[in-house]
């Protein structure tokens, strides 16, 4: 059963998780009928994760951190794994679908593999509704997600032109799978078993606000007496949309606690889109974030380019599809606090193309006063900011290396001075140090100059301020930071992290 699973990852930066596994069980199995769940335990198909381990190297020898897993019912030893369906080898005597409006078939079906309704059901045949993570220090997280128990199914809508209302062995529903495996309640718990956290979710309901598309697996057939009749169903299949919406997370201070709420408001949008081809895609938006903590409340709106008042970003959605959010409202107490805005406008990236960017930053005040942050002035090709200035200070211009993903050089004064790095260029320590001749951070009458480098898949290996002191940067085997050192490679600050090992 374990054979091809996965054991171990050893990461570029050096360290290794390492992976076991164990057999899928059960406690119960959901009747062929959907109706309701059968106290049934055994083993189910498949693996599930018994524990990950985490060292400082693939030798294995330290370990930095553990984590097990158990999928039982709290305060039973029952598994929580819940069975979409037993195994089925025969069905007897079932009316099939034919074609004829005055013929009737009645048909028993055997196959050597089992012909469980399986074809229209999401997701892994075995859910768990809880999981507990316990690390060796004896503190743990449980989880509890939604399962076949507490989700629901949908019949079937009627095939159009077939005499007979059975449907085939196969499939009898469509099943909501994307409502499985959704986290209901996290909480946390220290190593004395006190409960430290507590994070309650809840999710929009019901096939009404859920997008579907029809789908068909029919297989024609040829039954006995020249009747043509059909195995397979015309079904729904919903997109995997089960968004929360709602969240209550409380934080427990010995015999206090605190609670923050938050309320998500979506809305979904179908769109006719005529671009490369003429079709429909459907988008759920967050609309806004409602949160509560005591008596204080904070709500946060969102505009996006497809309904903004902004003719440009407007047409950044007609034209490139972009959904952006260009304005963020902030509103403490029902009373406005501010709006973030994004004004975009049109730039010349390549030769006799002009892009859509972002052109100013902008705060808007309750008394209708704004201010302008940042002014773009201009982006390389690829589409990122060369040129910018923040109100109030001096002019900024940025050199990008690696295809413009990675910021190679800043320069801050009057002029704009790129450093004219290689634009696929990676950047690190040695390559700085190899070209230092090349290129120097600075102080001149126009400006400051800023040199970065970088070590690839970790992060930022060192900045040369313009005053030409370089501090530097150390990680450790899982990529996180150790140390930040001086010009002369001393030590300055040290990061120490405390991993649940005892």
């Amino acid at each position: 059963m374990k054979r091809g699973a996965l054991t171990g990852i050893i990461y570029p930066t050096g360290g290794m998780s390492a992976l076991e596994y164990e057999a899928n069980t059960f406690s119960s199995v959901q009747s062929l009928d959907r109706s309701q769940m059968i106290d049934s335990a055994g083993i189910g198909g498949g693996l599930r994760i018994k524990s990950i381990k985490n060292f400082e190297d693939s030798t294995c020898m330290k370990l930095l951190s553990s984590k097990t897993y158990s999928y039982k019912i709290p305060g039973t030893d029952s598994s929580s794994g819940e069975l979409i369906a037993a195994p089925k080898y025969y069905w007897h005597r079932w009316n099939a679908y034919t074609k004829g409006s005055n013929a009737e078939l009645n048909i028993s079906t055997f196959r050597n593999s089992s012909i469980v309704p399986l074809v229209n059901s999401f997701g892994p045949s075995v859910g768990y509704t809880w999981v507990e993570e316990q690390y060796a220090d004896g503190s743990k997280i449980v989880y509890h997600y939604s399962n076949l128990s507490n989700t629901q199914n949908d019949l079937l809508q009627v095939t159009q032109g077939f005499n007979t209302p059975e449907p085939s062995p196969y499939d009898r529903f469509t099943e909501f799978g994307m409502t499985r495996g959704k986290i209901l309640s996290e909480n946390e718990y220290d190593s004395n078993g006190n409960l430290v956290k507590n994070i309650e979710l809840t999710y929009r309901s019901g096939a009404d606000q859920t997008p579907s598309v029809c789908c068909s697996n029919l297989v024609a057939e040829a039954g006995p007496q020249g009747i043509e009749f059909y195995r397979g169903r015309i079904y729904n299949r919903y997109y995997p949309k089960c968004d929360p919406v709602s969240k209550s997370t409380t934080t427990f201070h010995g015999s206090t606690s605190s609670t923050v709420s938050e309320i998500y408001h979506r809305s979904d949008r179908h769109l006719v889109r005529p671009q490369s081809y003429f079709h429909y895609t459907d988008v759920r938006l967050l609309d806004s974030i409602s949160q509560t903590r005591g008596n204080s409340s904070q709500e946060r709106s969102f505009k996006y380019t497809i309904n903004c008042d902004n003719p440009s970003a407007l047409s950044l959605f007609n034209n490139a599809f972009d959904l952006r959010v260009v304005s963020e409202r902030t509103y403490r107490n029902q009373s406005l606090v501010m709006e973030d805005l994004t004004e975009f406008g049109s730039f010349n990236i390549i030769q006799n193309q002009t892009w859509l960017l972002p052109k100013y930053e902008i705060k808007i005040y309750p008394n209708l006063t704004s201010d302008t942050l940042i002014t773009y002035i201009s982006y390389n090709t690829k589409g990122m900011p060369n040129y910018y200035q923040v109100t109030g200070e001096e002019r900024t211009s940025l050199s990008w290396i690696v295809n413009g993903c990675l910021v190679g050089s800043k320069f801050i004064g009057k002029s704009f001075q790129p450093t004219g790095f290689p634009d696929d260029c990676h950047i690190s320590s040695d390559w700085m140090r190899d070209n230092a001749t090349i290129y120097n951070a600075s102080i001149t009458d126009d400006g400051m100059m800023y040199l970065y480098s970088y070590y690839p898949l970790k992060g930022v290996a060192s900045i040369t301020a313009p005053n030409g002191i370089t501090t530097y940067y150390d990680y450790g085997r899982m990529g996180v930071l150790n140390l930040i050192k001086d010009d002369n490679f001393k030590t300055i600050k040290q990061f120490q992290l405390n991993y649940r090992l005892k």
